[in-house]
């Protein structure tokens, strides 16, 4: 280009400045880490993680939830294959699922019994002593599991509330294992409050979790429901008649008081496992692209 004499040359406006192939190369490298990292955040949210800057910390954490869930589904599967046991062994007459309570399979003697204002029936479980261990193995695992998942939750109130519900929970049940209802039926009673403390537990940490887990949230928030009207029509029952039991009977609505707290927990000790573990990957991914990896309280909740 020709200068015309006594105009100034004209200034490159494109000296100094990045060429629209850098810029774009250069975009599209903080949207894949915002991508990356936006991933890893989620996946430690749903299985309560917090991770910080340094990498065997995040393994750590990892490490942590994995057991965690891993002891809570543990303790449901047992359990269930506990009460399987048990009752397949009461042959005279069989187990009626409908009619005997799950502490019937824990009752140490062969004779007709009743709980407090409950109906006298005949009671012979064989093998009590698998139900009544049962019962002090899953108070334990839910205790372990809980407080493993304390340690890697944020704080809030909801959030502790919850996890001190399910630790007494465990302690109820560890209760109910060394106290069958035929032996000392207060401190079984006492025990049995294991029950709401449960479903009020898994109510609080599905509150604490509608945002990052939506669906598993309103499972619990279902399930918590369900168990504490269960419990109510299960007590209110003995004193108003079975019309409360919903043609269930007694031993069934104790189930649907009983079940749904295990049930969640089961949930969310196979979700935790699996995010957890598929989560991993995803932290590779933000440390190939950051190799200062992630950072501090970007994890956190």
């Amino acid at each position: 280009m020709t200068d015309v004499p006594g105009r100034p040359r004209a200034k490159n406006s494109r000296k100094g400045t990045p060429s629209a192939h850098r810029r774009k190369a250069e975009f599209s490298g903080r949207n894949d880490e915002r991508r990356a990292i936006i991933a890893v955040t989620t996946l430690c949210n749903e299985t309560f993680i917090r991770a910080t800057t340094r990498d065997d910390d995040w393994h750590a954490s990892r490490a942590v939830a994995v057991a965690g869930g891993a002891t809570w589904a543990l303790a449901v599967l047992q359990y269930v294959a506990a009460t399987l046991i048990a009752a397949s062994a009461w042959t005279s007459p069989h187990y009626n699922w409908l009619n005997n309570s799950i502490s019937n399979l824990a009752n140490t003697e062969c004779r007709t019994f009743a709980v407090p204002n409950g109906t006298p029936g005949y009671v012979c479980s064989p093998l009590h002593a698998v139900m009544n261990g049962s019962f002090v193995l899953t108070g334990v695992l839910v205790i372990v599991g809980a407080l493993l998942l304390w340690r890697i939750r944020p704080s809030s109130w909801l959030n502790d509330t919850a996890l001190v519900l399910l630790v007494i929970m465990g302690l109820g049940k560890i209760l109910v294992g060394f106290a069958p209802e035929n032996t000392d039926v207060g401190l079984h009673l006492m025990g049995a409050l294991n029950v709401p403390l449960g479903s009020m537990a898994v109510l609080l940490l599905s509150l604490v979790m509608r945002r990052t887990d939506p669906g598993l949230s309103a499972i619990g928030m279902v399930l918590a429901v369900v168990g504490l009207v269960g419990m109510v029509l299960s007590t209110v029952g003995e004193y108003a008649g079975p019309a409360l039991y919903l043609g269930l009977g007694a031993g069934g609505m104790v189930r649907v008081a009983a079940y749904p707290a295990p049930l969640w927990l089961l949930l969310v000790g196979v979700f935790t496992i699996a995010r957890a573990t598929r989560s991993v990957h995803a932290t590779r991914s933000v440390y190939a692209i950051s190799p200062s990896g992630p950072r501090q309280g970007l994890l956190s909740s």
